[in-house]
């Protein structure tokens, strides 16, 4: 199955549950966690970007070798999610991510197409089109489950 190290991580021992620990991704990044501003530790932004990447690149092969886990970052660590983590994480990244596509498709809106050349306008108008398709299709599925979640009850166990 090829390398199983990453970067000085195993990834075949990696479970639900573990956490990659600041020490060993500074190790791993070459980049300190904080860095001092105005006498001040921080953050460094040069550490919050090769995290994200590593993050990115972990779950690539995790997936590769069929281990489908939620990675998530804490603090500067990465945290493999357990299953209950995860089943309150992911959701909440679905909602961030359409709250996202909602606002990228309201600046759309605003973008003054007498300004952009004929094949420019035209695929942004089909954007646009689109965007407000899917947009409107995920409003209608929401509403769907709403009325129907409404009327259904949770069935009574009788012993």
């Amino acid at each position: 199955m090829g390398d199983m190290k990453k970067n000085g991580v195993n990834i075949a021992t990696l479970k639900k549950g573990d956490v990659i620990t600041v020490p060993t991704l500074q190790s791993i990044l070459d980049c300190e966690y904080s860095t001092q501003v105005k006498g001040r530790a921080v953050v460094s932004s040069e550490y919050a970007l090769k995290l994200l990447s590593y993050k990115e690149s972990l779950e690539r092969d995790l997936a590769k070798r069929g281990l489908h886990y939620t990675l998530r970052t804490d603090h500067g660590s990465i945290v493999i999610c357990t299953d209950e983590e995860a089943a309150a994480f992911n959701p909440r990244q679905q909602e961030s991510s359409l709250n996202r596509f909602a606002r990228a498709q309201e600046r759309n809106r605003h973008v003054d197409a007498s300004n952009l050349n004929t094949e420019t306008q035209s695929a942004h108008t089909q954007n646009i089109v689109n965007g407000s398709r899917i947009l409107q299709a995920i409003t209608r599925a929401k509403d769907s489950i709403a009325l129907e979640s409404e009327g259904q009850k949770t069935p009574q166990i009788t012993g």
